[in-house]
């Protein structure tokens, strides 16, 4: 199943994110728009056998600013989707029962499989990503999942700081701490960081 899987990866997935300008990586796509990058990654699972292969995508959005701001760390040089802090899962963006959905390859279903990811991509994936070509339509994101994606809004907010849109940026991050659950420390963090970005922020 390997060899299949490899050209399903060869034969789909890298012509068609070729034609929409991703770059490609090994099973990684990466898409750069304007200072953040759009990232479509394959990960297979730990348990796959020489018979079945589990695989399944995460769809994330990288800014170098921003995850140095959450993990008060350098980025990464090879940028994947566990590197996103806002990231849809595949099933999220298939509109599948359950968030973790997977494909699962195998000799007696894998026409059908081929199949269903060249449909997949096609009505669903491409779409959503041509769908994404300004800072503000990370938040749509957070219309798909707004546990995981909730820090959309602190993402945008921050970049729309820095291009000078302060009122937009000021009420998109008082949205996200009017939410959020987090511990005080992490809204202290955000409070800091929009006082030395000069935004008004009541909260």
């Amino acid at each position: 199943m390997k060899e299949v899987f490899n050209d399903i990866v060869s034969n789909l997935y890298k012509p068609k994110f070729k034609e929409i300008g991703f770059k490609t990586s090994s099973i990684t796509f990466r898409r750069k728009i304007y200072d953040f990058v759009i990232i479509f990654d394959v990960w297979k699972s730990v348990w796959n056998t020489n018979d079945e292969i589990t695989f399944w995508f995460e769809i994330g959005v990288y800014r170098e600013d921003f995850y140095e701001f959450i993990f008060d760390e350098s980025g990464p040089k090879n940028i994947r989707s566990n590197h996103c802090s806002i990231k849809l899962s595949s099933g999220f963006v298939l509109n599948k029962e359950s968030p973790q959905y997977a494909y699962k390859l195998n000799k007696k279903n894998k026409e059908k499989i081929i199949e269903e990811i060249e449909n997949d991509m096609d009505c669903k994936i491409i779409p959503f990503l041509n769908s994404i070509v300004s800072i503000k339509d990370i938040l749509k994101f957070k219309d798909l999942d707004n546990i995981y994606c909730d820090k959309a809004n602190l993402f945008v907010g921050f970049a729309l700081s820095k291009l000078n849109k302060k009122d937009e940026a000021s009420k998109l991050i008082e949205e996200y701490l009017s939410t959020s659950k987090y511990p005080k420390n992490w809204t202290n963090r955000i409070i800091k960081e929009c006082d030395i970005l000069n935004l008004n922020i009541n909260h």
